[in-house]
């Protein structure tokens, strides 16, 4: 069962997006966000069998600002008006859950308890948690833990129901979105989503429509995209799930921060995973971890794709050359100099595509170890970070990820941009500051998306079997929010 979450202001507004929900679904009504609250509001509320009620003072992380007397009488007169849960945090006063349970017994009580900040995912931490749930005399319980890397899903899908009532099982954040997604994995009842074009109420909500619509094609296989904190910034989410939805698919594509590759892979293996995106820093990881590598992937020692091979295994793959050359097309002239920035993974994938594809690459690095040894391998020419300015080259490509947060550029040197083509990897914002100082100075700017969009079409291949091009993707990216700033 999915419930929407949803603040809506007034009863008015509530009864608007009830009745836009498909019959089967539940709605939670936060009623220290609305207007107005009294226990004669009750009786108004729309669809009432459909509602899960809430009503939080501050403490609890809800905005009711009364006295916890008008307070139970709100949960009261709910109650009489016949909603389907009133959901309590065990954090509430001994004295309202007394007199809820004496007036209504428990049926109807949900007891929540949520943990924001907490610093580290133990099984004791979630045990101790379920006990003081398991004081509280409701027929449900609900535990809600913020979580920052996926593999912090497995003690919660591992803790046992207790004395046998049912337990809604949340991971907020980003991590936690495969736990919402697959909520069955995690023997949850319920889980929450954000209601259409409703900003989400907690950590990591997903939108009713592609959930819903995820869960009613049947049998259900998650794609991820695997890295760390910065996954949160891929247009992948929503352009793929847009896309399996459209080819009738039932795949699901959600990023998965993790900390340890392989602890994340083995908790995503429990949720249905069937595919993977990986991108820094776990690209090394990834190829040492597949069970066989294809020929470009060995080459590099660098995965960006997972597909399992048929017998259970993961192939890797590497499809960010590809990426990289139909991100420049026709752009590069043949035999071009092209200068690129990084020696890392995507670095190695850039250089291998490039000389493979007839032009003179120049490996600019600020190690000189890894600089010649990326150059010896791949077949490009080893130059010093400080000395790009004094290089002749026609295009460039940064590989690194200086630039994700808009101001910074990798290329700190004064640089003629006219007549330059350049690559910036970096997907977001699509307007860095390196391509920012190249269209000023008269150059061919790239966005990281034009990459994004060819090697995403390749990936999608070798993951689902399905095809798609590079423009049917681009039309799928969501809007440039930042080109209107564009200096």
């Amino acid at each position: 069962m999915i419930c929407v979450t949803g603040s809506e202001s007034s009863v008015e507004a509530l009864s608007s997006r009830i009745s836009a929900l498909p019959e089967a679904g539940l709605h939670e009504a936060r009623l220290d966000l609305l207007d107005a609250v009294t226990p004669e509001v009750m009786s108004t509320l729309p669809q009432r069998d459909r509602l899960i009620v809430t009503c939080r003072t501050a403490a609890e992380g809800g905005q009711w600002r009364g006295e916890e007397s008008a307070r139970l009488a709100v949960l009261d007169a709910a109650l009489e008006a016949g909603v389907r849960y009133v959901d309590v945090e065990a954090a509430a006063p001994d004295k309202t859950w007394q007199a809820l349970d004496a007036r209504h017994g428990g049926d109807r009580l949900v007891a929540s308890l949520h943990r924001f900040d907490l610093a580290e995912v133990t099984p004791q931490i979630l045990a101790a948690d379920q006990r003081r749930l398991t004081e509280r005399p409701a027929a449900t319980l609900k535990l809600a833990v913020n979580i920052d890397d996926v593999a912090d899903l497995r003690p919660l899908r591992r803790l046992l129901p207790g004395d046998g009532r049912p337990l809604v099982r949340i991971g907020m954040g980003l991590a936690g979105r495969v736990g919402r997604v697959r909520y069955d994995v995690l023997d949850s009842p319920w889980t929450y989503a954000t209601a259409p074009s409703t900003a989400s109420t907690a950590p990591g909500q997903v939108g009713w429509s592609e959930l819903a619509a995820f869960h009613a094609r049947g049998a259900r296989r998650l794609m991820v995209l695997l890295g760390g904190d910065q996954v949160g910034g891929s247009p992948g989410p929503k352009v793929y799930n847009a896309l399996a939805a459209a080819q009738g698919l039932d795949w699901y594509y959600l990023a998965a921060p993790t900390r340890d590759l392989a602890r994340g892979l083995a908790v995503l293996d429990e949720f249905g995973l069937r595919g993977a995106s990986v991108t820094m820093p776990h690209k090394a990881a990834a190829a040492a971890l597949a069970a066989r590598l294809d020929d470009n992937a060995a080459r590099l020692g660098a995965v960006n794709t997972l597909a399992l091979d048929g017998t259970g295994g993961w192939l890797g793959h590497n499809t960010d050359g590809v990426g990289v050359v139909g991100a420049f097309g026709d752009r590069l002239r043949s035999a071009s100099r092209v200068a690129v920035l990084g020696t890392g993974g995507a670095a190695r994938a850039a250089v291998a595509a490039l000389v493979e594809s007839g032009h003179e690459v120049f490996v600019v690095g600020r190690r000189g170890e890894a600089t010649a040894a990326l150059a010896r391998d791949y077949g490009g020419t080893p130059v010093a970070w400080d000395d790009l300015s004094t290089l002749d080259f026609g295009a460039l490509v940064n590989a690194t990820p200086l630039g994700v947060n808009g101001e910074i550029s990798p290329v700190t040197q004064a640089v003629n941009w006219r007549d330059k083509v350049v690559l910036d990897m970096v997907i977001r914002p699509r307007w860095t500051r390196l391509l920012r100082d190249v269209h000023q100075g008269g150059g061919t700017p790239i966005f990281g998306t034009e990459m994004w969009v060819h090697q995403g079409a390749a990936q999608w291949r070798l993951v689902t079997g399905r095809s798609v091009t590079p423009e049917q993707l681009t039309a799928l990216l969501p809007p440039d929010e930042d080109a209107a700033d564009l200096r």
